[in-house]
């Protein structure tokens, strides 16, 4: 599937939610996404993902001009997959929302990683 993403020219939303695609099928997903120019909506909730898997996915993200929804509701993450997704904050232009709830370890120190990248970035609407 990520191969695909990489060319496919008209996708615009991808669901994968509970669908546990462990750390390879999502490093796969996030090199797809530092190329694809189409998809501007993924749903990873329910997957049990852990922070390592979403610093990951947060690289691809980096590199994405196009995502402008990411759901990652309901997985195995902390503050370190907050402040990975803070830092994709700072550099994306394309991301207006972004669903990190139901991630019950996300404490004070993500929230503020987070709070703080909110301070340059313009174009994130939504955060959950």
């Amino acid at each position: 599937l990520a191969e695909a993403l990489k060319v496919n020219a008209t996708l615009k939303e991808l669901g994968l939610g509970l669908t546990n695609p462990g750390a390879e099928g999502v490093r796969a997903l996030a090199d797809a996404l530092k190329v694809n120019s189409t998809l501007t909506s993924l749903s990873l909730g329910y997957n049990s993902m852990s922070d390592d898997i979403a610093v990951v996915l947060a690289e691809g993200l980096k590199l994405n001009t196009t995502l402008a929804s990411l759901d990652v509701r309901a997985n195995m993450l902390s503050d370190g997959a907050a402040m990975a997704f803070a830092d994709v904050l700072r550099v994306n232009t394309s991301l207006t929302s972004l669903d990190l709830s139901h991630n019950r370890a996300i404490g004070a120190e993500g929230v503020a990683a987070l709070a703080d990248a909110l301070r340059s970035n313009s174009t994130l609407l939504e955060l959950e």
